[in-house]
């Protein structure tokens, strides 16, 4: 009985092995490599897709779909709109490309009009490389902007330190911004409310390119003024009161821009058996740290 191969049998089939593996392997990297180019194209074909779904829900307006222009639709830009499927984690955009998972695609769909049809191409490069990177650009003088509580918002104030030019350098006019408060788009500033917070973003197109540039200002509601403080019955600062009588320290009206509750708080006495001058001295301090000081003088006679 035989019980085991002999050295030439065991090299024969080595060799036998060998041969296959030189037919089957490149075979089979072709197979892998033909799927994923397969699904690649397949991905392609989407974006395509939600670039169509784009361009048909916007085609009537002219700031976002030109009809002379050619337009640059990025990747991102599809996400964020709702046409493509995110499939970063949290906030991160990104769609991986099926021929390379580490490799993230963001490219740029080009749409041209053309014999009264628009015509889609998909590169792997991004929109302002294929224009060259010619994007506008924004100028913002003060990019953080503190406006007194309970002050008017003057909305034109805030546009007149923002200015926008084209890459050729041609000045581009700038809208109103879509204003902001914790995420949520609100009408309007409100100076009411302090410490409040807002961000104002700036989008101006280039009409020859139809690429865009974002800036943001931000708003913060605060209180600079120092709280203001009165007291009743008294004038110019003065109080006179006859000797002997009896006399109380008079409590302090005590107003402040903010609309908050303040205290004064008074320091000295009056001895009204001495003919002479007394002053009482009265500090109010707001909840952002300004403080008023006031000086009551009480004249004591005969």
């Amino acid at each position: 009985m035989k019980k085991g191969f002999t050295l030439v049998e065991l090299l024969g089939v080595l060799i036998t092995i060998g041969f296959i593996s030189l037919i089957t392997i490149p075979v089979v990297t072709s197979i892998i490599k033909n799927s994923k180019n397969k699904l690649y194209d397949t991905q392609v074909n989407l974006i395509i897709d939600a670039a169509k779904k784009y361009v048909l829900e916007n085609v009537d307006d002219e700031t976002k779909i030109s009809k002379t222009l050619n337009n640059y639709l990025s990747v991102e830009t599809l996400i964020k709109n709702g046409y493509l499927e995110n499939k970063g984690e949290g906030s991160k955009v990104e769609i991986k490309d099926p021929r390379d998972e580490s490799q993230i695609m963001n490219g740029c769909v080009t749409v041209k009009y053309k014999n009264n049809k628009f015509k889609y191409t998909y590169s792997d490069s991004t929109c302002e490389e294929l224009n060259e990177g010619h994007a506008p650009t924004i100028t913002i003088n003060e990019k953080t902007i503190k406006i007194e509580v309970n002050s008017s918002f003057d909305l034109n104030s805030i546009n007149f330190k923002v200015s926008a030019k084209t890459y050729e350098g041609e000045s581009l006019e700038i809208s109103n911004p879509v204003i902001t408060k914790g995420g949520k788009v609100v009408s309007n500033v409100d100076t009411s409310i302090l410490n409040a917070r807002y961000l104002l973003t700036y989008t101006v197109t280039d009409p020859s390119n139809n690429l865009s540039a974002k800036d943001k200002i931000k708003i913060i509601i605060n209180d600079t003024t120092a709280p203001n403080i009165e007291i009743p019955n008294s004038e110019n600062n003065r109080i006179t009161v006859k000797v002997g009588d009896r006399f109380t320290i008079p409590d302090a009206v005590v107003t402040d821009n903010s609309g908050e509750k303040i205290e004064a708080v008074a320091t000295g006495t009056v001895d009204t058996q001495i003919v002479g001058t007394n002053t009482i001295t009265y500090k109010a301090i707001d909840t952002s740290g300004n403080e008023a000081t006031y000086i009551l003088t009480v004249e004591v006679y005969e």
